[in-house]
């Protein structure tokens, strides 16, 4: 009798296992996070420093010839100094990106600048000075989405309100905004959903823009500007051209 007590209950926990199991819940399986998807639009704001490179060069006209010991400067002489100084400004683009791993993208920015400085011309009694009063561009992006990090290069137009001036009991120079070209590279993070935080530096060449100094020879100047910059700032995205995330 003990022993068929004990099989009938053997049975009926071998019967109800099954049952037991099926009514606990069931653990779902682990997903990996979804991958920052950077399609869209966005504005943003910057900040940072920048090292401008002035090379001048000094020419006597044939008319006028002169040495040193009058005043004068030899024909050609080159001279170069480095004003700084900070930037800031905005920025506006757009993302697409057409692969989990690669991104590409179209960005505008404008940036007020006050890169400046003065120093002594190789005759010591004229004043070189230079000026860069604003510095904006016109780029591409393009580069590498590694986990939610954006690295990328970029390249495109530049342009800048450039002044270059000799200073003696008169002061000669030319103002204008010059055109050239900008490239450089940075690195991208998103600090929420839909901000973004990046580091970047950037090198530009604005050309050569020349002028006349009469005091006390005739001498044409010709003065380029090139530099570069180094700026962080915030983006902040919209999705109309895509979800946030995959």
């Amino acid at each position: 009798m003990k022993k068929a007590l004990v099989g009938l209950v053997a049975i009926a926990a071998l019967v109800g296992t099954p049952a037991l199991a099926a009514d606990l819940p069931l653990k779902a399986p682990s997903t990996p996070a979804p991958a920052y998807n950077w399609t869209g639009f966005y504005i943003g704001a910057n900040a940072g420093w920048g090292w401008d490179e002035t090379d001048f060069n000094y020419s006597v006209t044939a008319a006028t010839p002169a040495t040193a010991s009058s005043g004068g400067l030899p024909a050609p002489l080159p001279f170069s100094f480095t004003p700084a100084g900070p930037v800031a400004g905005g920025t506006i683009g757009y993302n697409w990106q057409f692969s989990p791993s690669w991104a590409f993208g179209l960005e505008a920015d404008w940036d007020w600048t006050n890169i400046w400085g003065a120093t002594a011309c190789p005759v010591t009694t004229y004043s070189c000075q230079s000026k860069l009063s604003d510095l904006g561009s016109g780029r591409a992006r393009f580069g590498y989405v590694w986990n939610e990090f954006f690295i990328y290069a970029t390249g495109g137009a530049a342009w800048g309100n450039v002044t270059n001036q000799t200073v003696l009991a008169t002061t000669a120079g030319t103002s204008s905004t010059r055109v050239g070209y900008m490239a450089g590279a940075g690195i991208e993070a998103p600090v929420f959903q839909t901000l973004t935080m990046k580091v970047e530096w950037l090198y530009y060449d604005l050309g050569t823009a020349s002028y006349v100094v009469d005091n006390p020879t005739t001498q044409s100047v010709s003065a380029r500007e090139w530099g570069s910059t180094v700026r962080a700032g915030f983006n902040w995205r919209f999705n109309w051209g895509g979800p946030a995330r995959y």
